[in-house]
């Protein structure tokens, strides 16, 4: 061999060893300055920068069915068809939304394999069927310490019987309901690594005729791990949370009414971030949810999954990285 080749491969191995992270960083500062220079000239770069820096600080995300060692928290979509209910699971129990009463056998069979029999909190984002239709269940089945549901207009709540039902349930539990409120912190895990739900909104709004606009919005952190919760949000409201200067950037979004083409509008998406975004809806609805204006949208920042395609899914974390695990539909099942 040639003196002068071992010379090169050499010193190409030391370049590998030891030069690496500077050229990474070299790299990224070259890259700083293009989109600098792009901006400077008038070019939208699409947050482009920020973007890479956002991939970059991402916890690791993997898909399996094996349920990982040191679980801080689970967070479980279930499967209700069109609908929502979302649930928590840490050193304490919340239970988001319960789908239609229809469904809440379903939730009911999915809690009991989760050994559920206590709730510490449950919230209803706000007050459609499909998203609190089987509360009155819920409360009637199980020992719940707190409920949680915004205020609205009196005129945009729906005389419903779920409605109804629920309110008679919780009255004979001895049960009050607490307004949701901007800024309310609920702690779901104490320890090193804590786990808080953060309440977002609803944000004031006297001129909304749209009841999904005084959807309860909130925020579940845990480590480097978040995840944002939205009800029917939509984009009159997202606006505005984007606006507010509320820490939106999380993980995962729990997309807005079932992918609804009236939410998750681009300002709102540019300050979520999310690397997986999750559709909780109903297979052939009646409403064509999700829209594929929607989807490609939320495809620009990552994966997204659906309760009509991957059933129930659930999502484990250690506070570092998140494993998540789609039990596959119904029809899925049987076959």
């Amino acid at each position: 061999m040639k003196k002068g080749s071992s010379k090169k491969k050499a010193l190409k191995k030391g370049i590998d060893k030891d030069m690496l992270p500077i050229a990474v960083i070299l790299i990224i500062f070259a890259a700083g300055i293009a989109f600098a220079a792009l901006s400077e000239a008038g070019i939208d770069t699409g947050n482009a920068l920020g973007r890479v820096f956002d991939k970059v600080w991402q916890p690791r995300i993997s898909y399996n069915d094996e349920t990982p060692e040191n679980t801080l928290l689970t967070v479980s979509f279930i499967d209700v068809g069109q609908g929502d209910c979302i649930l928590i699971e840490g050193e304490r129990t919340v239970l988001i939304d319960t789908g239609e009463y229809e469904s809440i056998n379903d939730v009911k069979r999915y809690l009991k394999s989760r050994k559920v029999e206590h709730i510490d909190l449950a919230v209803v984002t706000h007050q459609h069927t499909d998203h609190m239709g089987g509360m009155s269940e819920i409360i009637e089945s199980y020992d719940v310490d707190r409920i949680i549901m915004p205020r609205a207009p009196e005129g945009l709540i729906p005389s419903t019987r779920g409605y109804e039902k629920m309110l008679i349930a919780a009255s004979e539990k001895g049960l009050r309901f607490t307004p949701a409120k901007v800024g309310y912190v609920y702690t779901v895990t104490d320890g090193d690594t804590e786990a808080k739900l953060s309440f977002l909104s609803p944000l004031p709004d006297e001129d909304s005729t749209d009841l999904n606009d005084y959807s309860a919005v909130c925020r579940l952190e845990c480590g480097n791990v978040s995840w944002l919760f939205t009800g029917d949000l939509t984009e009159n409201t997202e606006k505005k949370l984007a606006e507010s200067g509320a820490e939106l950037k999380s993980t995962v979004l729990k997309v807005a009414h079932h992918g609804s083409s009236g939410s998750s509008c681009r300002e709102f998406l540019a300050k979520v971030k999310p690397s997986l975004s999750v559709i909780s809806v109903g297979k052939d609805n009646e409403y064509g949810h999700p829209k594929e204006e929607t989807l490609k949208r939320l495809e620009r920042f990552g994966k997204v999954l659906r309760t009509d395609e991957n059933g129930t899914i659930v999502m484990y974390t250690d506070g570092h990285t998140l494993t998540v695990k789609c039990s596959g539909t119904t029809e899925d099942k049987q076959q």
